[in-house]
This record gives C-alpha cells, sequence and structure tokens, in this order.
C-alpha cells in the first residue's frame, strides 16, 4: 500500500505514526505549500506527482481545491485531518505574516506586544501590561471553552470526535508548545481517530494516550509559555518564559529579552494591518485608561 500524507507542521509525525501502525506500508509526506509547489512548478516534480497519482490512501488536509488533490485517482481513499491550533491555553500568541519571530522561527507574536508596539509604548511599559488585568481586556482568561468547542467542531464533520479529549490531555499536563504545536500523543490520537472514522483501524485497539514510540519531533521546536494567570484556571504550571528550538540551543528569554527582541523586528519593515489590529488597540486603550 502507498500512503501519501499532506499537512503543516504535522506532517512528519503522521508519516511515523502510519510506519508504525502498518509497517509494511510506504508511506511518504510532504508539506501543503510544498506539495503544492511540487505541482505548480514549471517542470512539475515528477515524483511527487506519479506518486500522489498512484497512492492508495491520501492522508491530511482536505484536498479540495488544491491543485495536488486534482492527482488523485478515484481509487484513493482520502481520510481527512483538518489542521491543528488551540488558542485556549496560549490565546495571546499569533502568526504575523511577513515577520520573523523574536524567537528565531516562526512568525509567531504576542497580540499585546504588538498593540503596544503600535500604540507607541516602550518596549518596559508593554513588560508592565502582561498581568490579569490586561489579559482580561483582550479577552484571553476566558477564551478556553470557546477555543475548544471551535476545535471539536472543525474536526467532527470527518468524523474525529475530540469532545472528550482535553480533560485527558490535561491530565498530563500542558499538551501544548504553541497554539500550533501539540504533544505528539495528541496528534497520535488525532491520527487514529481520523483513520478509525474512516474504517481503517479500530480505535479500541489502541491506548489513546500512548505516543506509539514516535519521535516527538515538535518538542524540538519553540516553546511559548502560558502566561501564570492563565495556567492557575487548569491547575498547570505557568511562566513568562519563551524557549527558541533545537537550531538555537533552546535558548531562553525572559519576559524584558522577548518584547525587547520583537520590538526589534517590528521596528525592521512597516507593520501590516492585521484584521484584528483596531480590536486590540482599543483593548489596549481601553486598559491603559484603567491604569493597568
Amino acid at each position: 500500500m502507498k500512503a501519501l500524507v499532506v499537512s503543516n507542521c504535522a506532517t512528519s509525525s503522521y508519516v511515523h505514526g502510519l510506519k508504525s501502525l502498518f509497517p509494511d506500508w510506504e508511506v511518504r509526506g510532504a508539506m501543503s505549500d510544498l506539495a503544492e509547489q511540487w505541482v505548480t512548478s514549471d517542470p512539475p516534480r515528477a515524483g511527487f506527482v506519479q506518486y500522489t497519482q498512484d497512492c492508495d490512501f491520501y492522508i491530511g488536509f482536505p484536498p479540495e481545491g488544491t491543485r495536488y488533490g486534482q492527482l488523485l485517482s478515484k481509487r484513493s481513499r482520502c481520510v481527512v485531518i483538518p489542521p491543528f491550533w488551540f488558542r485556549g491555553l496560549q490565546p495571546d500568541c499569533f502568526g504575523l505574516n511577513g515577520f520573523v519571530s523574536a524567537l528565531g522561527g516562526g512568525n509567531l507574536y504576542s497580540r499585546i506586544v504588538v498593540a503596544s508596539f503600535q500604540t507607541g509604548l516602550t518596549a518596559a511599559r508593554t513588560c508592565e501590561l502582561f498581568n490579569s488585568k490586561t489579559y482580561e481586556a483582550f479577552d484571553l482568561l476566558s477564551c478556553y471553552d470557546r477555543e475548544k468547542q471551535e476545535l471539536v467542531d472543525r474536526y467532527r464533520p470527518y468524523g474525529i470526535d475530540l469532545s472528550d479529549s482535553f480533560e485527558r490531555w490535561l491530565a498530563r499536563g500542558n499538551f501544548l508548545y504553541s497554539y500550533n504545536h501539540p504533544r505528539i500523543d495528541v496528534l497520535m490520537e488525532i491520527l487514529r481517530r481520523a483513520l478509525a472514522a474512516a474504517g481503517i483501524i479500530r480505535m479500541s485497539e489502541f491506548d489513546l494516550d500512548t505516543d506509539m514510540g514516535v519521535v516527538d519531533e515538535l518538542k524540538e521546536s519553540i516553546v511559548w509559555p502560558i502566561y501564570p494567570e492563565i495556567a492557575r484556571l487548569h491547575c498547570l504550571d505557568g511562566s513568562l518564559i519563551w524557549r527558541q528550538g533545537r537550531v538555537h540551543d533552546y535558548r531562553t528569554l525572559d519576559l524584558e529579552q522577548f518584547v525587547d527582541a520583537s520590538f526589534q523586528e517590528l521596528n525592521a519593515k512597516p507593520l501590516p494591518e492585521v484584521a484584528e489590529l483596531p480590536a486590540w488597540r482599543a483593548a489596549l486603550a481601553g486598559c491603559l485608561g484603567e491604569a493597568c
């Protein structure tokens, strides 16, 4: 059997998860943007095109509307796994397109920091804003249940039921490295639930909490903290320490270092008008009016 995995940063984890479940399968994977590039380049990447046309199983992002999805044959079985993101524990974190994160990889930034920068606050004053009053003004303390329901609803149409999973994930501690990088046991549960929904395996055969021996590669990337006031709501350990990934020797940044480095990046070029920025600036203005 040939299987093709097309996803985001979870691609490698899903590939190795499938190899663990089905040692006799040939499994290959590609990030979604790279897969699209390989198909649309001139000339297309012949090996990828041929494998996509020949694969028996497609696992990953919804293929509709993609060029690589058009290559799948009618006999290929599609097992859709939507992208993972959950901001209930790290709601201040977001991706700022066109900018490199202060953490040295990716594009993750703090809503509070970006709004403060645009408002003209100093880095020192911005550091003072990391407190419960600011978090409440930015609706960071009460979004867990809403974010949970949004994730459950995103997966449910594909037969992947995660409604009872969060309590188990939390029982083992923080299950996120960043809002879009979950722990490996979370990804393996999602993979198995997707395969079970497609009738390929039976969930009763597996321990839901196992990582199946798959290396947790996302653990080597950046780590965004759960702020203490948010962590306490879920009986977790919180901090204001950010961690860079393996390529930067896992260097840690305290709040002052993180804000300073973010300001340096934001000063380098014009900031795009992110859709949510007006609301964040308004929240910040109201917070400053209350002398946060």
